[in-house]
């Protein structure tokens, strides 16, 4: 052995050797209270080994009890830089945010911990004394004495679901959230407890927002339930799973789900007819309108709500005389005014279909007069006035068309209804273009296309496309393409072939 290396080989023990005397001096300081004196020590101790997590641990043990929460806080962190796994940093860190009074982040502290080590005492015992100073102590108090008496162990994985179940509760989301993906660090091999999380965390996302997120964790939960064979559980999945899908225009995703929900309540042998309805709304929505009449036809009973759809379904294949009997139907079921205003809205649309404005007109003439002993509800009479619009703008008197866009415009600022103040602005635009005024069409249109943005997917996609018509007219082309590549994007978003293939024979069009 070289000199050199026999030099440095000395002084490495030699710096041993000093570190182990520094460590046991500070250690016997900070047992007698020597807190200034062990945090000196330490100090001394760290310059000679300076990627010891132990030390950095030690040293903010000592900086809380000063109560220099943040230079404990440093150190802590610094300690878990240094090694991930070493489950007392964890705990140094919790209780330097504890002592700054950042309660929700020291219990996040603890709880990252016990991912590393699930049974260390110290950190569970440290997480609930926490809980304690917090706004749930009260209901996880409750929950605590409740595992008791049922002798459950209250070990890592039930304490942290649920402090991150309470905290959903009182609306602390993004904590809730933290503290149940750590119990699902944590583990445990009780499904139903890995149910309860997983459902509590898509809730979490739900309410925050995130719905990508929401429908991954029900996706786990679902899966949970099916091995559980829990089917009210599944049922509630598919049917929250389908209302998110919904929501994110993957009507697909939804049809599938609702299925599901079908198939198990048939296999049960309850009723199904309020789900049919729901699976014939979609799939009206994606085009699929045969199978969307199949689906109507299923019903056991027949509402008025769905011979309205089943209507509309007729309007849009064309078949005129199917959508009439429809009509005839509400009438005969109909309970108020306004399930037979609705009847007669329809009446009008399919004779506007056919040209023939004028009868329409007579029919809503003789409709109104029916209504002055039971008259119908605001958002109703507005959608009489709306259509009232249109068949003057049809038989081109403009300025009667004008006149009842306006009625239907004040009645929808007058009871905030956005649907109608749409359906106003849409009917001036068209008035508006009746007269070569594309200009103001199109500004109507705009506020119309703002409006629609939480409606239906059919309203959605019509009204790009006629933004797209206007933008065209008025020589925008760059907006009109825009607006004709959303129309593209949501129909993608939605997979439905006759959806694409409308899209996308819309731009073609365009580029010829």
């Amino acid at each position: 052995m070289s000199t050199t290396s026999r030099t440095g080989f000395a002084k490495r023990a030699m710096n041993s050797d000093e570190l182990v005397r520094l460590v046991k001096q500070a250690g016997d300081a900070y047992s007698k209270g020597e807190l200034q004196l062990a945090l000196h020590l330490y100090e001394r101790a760290v310059l000679i080994d300076p990627t010891n997590h132990v030390l950095y641990s030690n040293r903010a043990a000592i900086l809380c009890r000063l109560g220099r929460y943040e230079e404990s806080l440093q150190q802590a962190e610094h300690s878990i830089w240094l090694n991930p796994k070493w489950a007392k940093a964890y705990l140094r860190k919790g209780d330097s945010l504890k002592g700054a009074a950042k309660l929700e982040k020291a219990m996040l502290a603890y709880c990252k911990g016990l991912t590393v080590d699930r049974n260390n005492a110290q950190l569970l015992n440290a997480l609930i004394q926490c809980v304690y100073a917090t706004p749930i102590r009260d209901k996880f108090c409750s929950l605590m004495n409740s595992l008791q008496a049922a002798h459950v162990g209250a070990d890592a994985f039930v304490v942290v679901s649920a402090i991150g179940q309470e905290l959903l509760a009182v609306g602390h989301n993004a904590s809730a959230i933290s503290m149940l993906n750590a119990a699902l660090e944590i583990d445990t091999d009780c499904s139903q407890l890995r149910h309860s999380v997983v459902g509590a965390l898509s809730r979490a996302h739900y309410e925050s927002g995130h719905f990508r997120k929401a429908l991954d964790y029900l996706d786990i939960q679902l899966e949970i339930a099916e091995q559980l064979e829990d089917v009210n559980s599944q049922l509630l999945i598919h049917d929250n799973i389908a209302k998110i899908a919904f929501i994110e225009d993957e009507l697909t995703l939804a049809v599938i789900h609702v299925k599901r929900e079908i198939e198990l309540k048939c296999k049960r042998g309850e009723e199904t007819d309020g789900l049919y309805e729901t699976l014939g709304g979609l799939l009206m929505q994606m085009g699929e309108y045969d199978e969307a009449e199949t689906a109507f036809a299923k019903t056991k009973s027949v509402t008025v709500d769905c011979l309205v759809l089943r209507a509309k379904i007729a309007i849009a294949k064309r078949e005129l005389t199917e959508a009439i009997g429809y009509c005839d139907e509400i009438e005969r079921l109909s309970e108020c005014a306004d399930e037979r205003a609705i009847a007669a809205v329809i009446r009008c649309r399919c004779l506007l279909i056919q040209s023939d404005a004028r009868a329409a007109l007579q029919i809503l003439r003789s409709a109104t007069t029916q209504f002055s002993t039971e008259e119908p509800s605001a958002h109703m009479m507005g959608l009489l006035f709306g259509l009232l619009s249109e068949c003057h703008l049809a038989v081109g008197q403009h300025y009667g068309a004008r006149k009842w866009a306006r009625k239907q415009l004040k009645i929808a600022i007058g009871i905030s209804s956005r649907t109608l103040e749409a359906d106003a602005l849409r009917n001036m635009s068209q008035i508006c273009e009746a007269i070569d005024d594309y200009g103001n069409a199109l500004t109507l249109w705009i506020k119309y296309d703002q409006l629609v943005q939480d409606d239906t997917l059919e309203v959605r996609l019509n009204s790009l496309n006629r933004l797209a018509c206007l933008n065209e007219a008025c020589a925008n082309k760059d907006e009109a393409e825009c607006a004709l590549l959303k129309r593209l994007a949501l129909a993608k978003k939605v997979a439905s072939p006759p959806l694409l293939i409308d899209a996308h024979s819309s731009l073609i069009r365009f580029y010829r």
